[in-house]
């Protein structure tokens, strides 16, 4: 697989190049002198923006994107070279390394808003004209993130590409953290995986440091679609955290708060949670949070020295 690189200085025109190009192919409702307006404004604006590129094998670009801060303001493909996966490697590294979450599309533009759409980008607003005042409306998406929320000890926010390092330390000492996640020794490789598909540009997930002081994550707590039942609005609690922070309140501080953020989640109903039926300190804490016993999964669970426990299950409506 190519690396994903930046371009060089000389390499404008090329980038020009490719953008009429790719325009021509996607962008039907332009036309010629729409395409000649826009050209020395996208020369000017190129230079401007952190650029990133993906080169066939003889070097050329065949796809580029450029960002400004957490802003997608350009994606293109080579029109030879489109439902490759380019665009989509280009999207991921965007959103996974460099923690953007926003974009601007033509709404005349399907292809590309059904793209983004399918990497859970949601349309926020709609101007009826571009920037230019032409008649082509644009449609503004961002993948929502989880609020920012300050508690009395607690600062709770997204979790972002930078955490990565944080999330692998605790992966790779799986023994320093109390959780009911499934926190165990993992290659570099999966815990990357799993930290963007679980923890990172997700509503419901927040990281988790003290408040006022040097912003180290010390856990993170999370609701997720629960697989156990078919109830759509169905979620259920997850959550880690560092054992020093082990009987000081820190995770149900965490989830009162975060209870209260989800009453604002229309897709979130029901908030269920599961746990050794011998685990106390969760039982307490769940039920200082209005959480109801459901039942017990008899002989449910593996633990670590290969044994079965049986598993507690709680809930609670919003």
């Amino acid at each position: 697989m190519t690396m994903i690189t930046s371009p060089n200085a000389k390499e404008q025109k090329s980038l020009i190049n490719l953008w009429e190009q790719s325009v021509r192919k996607t962008h039907h409702f332009l036309s010629e002198n729409d395409i000649a307006f826009y050209r020395p404004f996208i020369n000017e604006f190129i230079p401007k923006l952190d650029l990133h590129v993906i080169r066939g094998a003889s070097g050329q670009i065949e796809a580029f994107m450029g960002l400004s801060d957490d802003h997608i303001e350009m994606l293109f493909v080579l029109p030879s070279k489109r439902r490759n996966g380019l665009g989509s490697r280009l999207l991921d590294f965007a959103v996974h390394e460099k923690g953007v979450c926003k974009v601007d599309v033509n709404e005349q533009n399907t292809d590309a808003l059904n793209f983004y759409a399918r990497r859970g980008f949601n349309i926020i607003s709609r101007d009826p004209t571009d920037a230019f005042g032409k008649p082509y409306p644009i449609l503004h998406l961002e993948i929502e993130k989880a609020q920012r929320i300050t508690t009395h000890r607690l600062l709770m926010r997204p979790f972002m590409p930078a955490d990565f390092q944080a999330f692998y330390r605790y992966c790779r000492q799986p023994d320093t953290t109390e959780t009911n996640f499934n926190m165990k020794l993992l290659t570099e490789e999966e815990a990357h995986r799993i930290f963007n598909e679980k923890f990172l540009n997700i509503k419901t997930v927040w990281a988790i440091s003290l408040n006022g002081e040097i912003p180290a994550i010390i856990g993170s707590l999370g609701f997720y679609r629960d697989a156990k039942r078919k109830n759509p609005q169905a979620f259920t609690m997850n959550f880690w955290l560092d054992k020093n922070m082990q009987d000081k309140g820190i995770i149900t501080e965490a989830l009162i708060a975060a209870i209260d953020s989800a009453k604002t989640i229309k897709q979130i109903g029901l908030l269920t949670a599961y746990c050794y039926n011998d685990n106390l300190r969760a039982h307490q804490a769940l039920k200082q949070c209005s959480f109801s016993i459901e039942g017990t999964l008899h002989d449910a669970l593996l633990t670590k020295e290969g044994t079965l426990k049986d598993e507690l299950c709680f809930y609670r409506y919003l």
